[in-house]
C-alpha cells in the first residue's frame, strides 16, 4: 500500500493525463486491494460487464444522441471516470479519497 501511495502521490496532475494514467492507476489499485482484474472488451457491448472504456449512448431531452465512453465500468458495482484538472485536489469535504 505504501509503495502505491508513494508512486501515485509523486505525480504532478496537469496536462490531461487521465487518459494516459487511468488504466494503470486502476490496475495498480485493484492489485493493492486484492480484487479481480477487468476483462478484455468484447464486440457486443452488452457483454462488457467489467471493462475499461465502456461505450454508452447519451440521449438528450430532444431525442438526439451521442456516443460516449466510461473510463472503467463494472456492471451493478461502479462507474469510474478519471479527470485531470491540473487543480490541487486536497479537500476536507466528503469527496476526499483516503487509502
Amino acid at each position: 500500500m505504501d509503495a502505491f501511495i508513494a508512486k501515485w502521490s509523486a505525480l504532478e496532475s496537469k496536462g490531461g493525463k487521465e487518459c494516459a494514467n487511468l488504466q494503470l492507476f486502476v490496475t495498480n489499485l485493484r492489485y493493492v486491494l486484492g480484487v479481480e482484474p477487468s476483462q478484455p472488451s468484447k464486440g457486443e457491448n452488452s457483454s462488457n460487464a467489467y471493462v475499461f472504456e465502456r461505450s454508452i449512448t447519451e440521449t438528450f431531452l430532444d431525442g438526439a444522441t451521442t456516443s460516449r465512453s466510461i473510463g472503467c465500468h463494472k456492471r451493478r458495482c461502479f462507474v469510474l471516470e478519471g479527470k485531470d484538472t491540473g487543480k490541487n485536489a486536497i479537500t476536507t469535504g466528503w469527496d476526499k479519497f483516503y487509502l
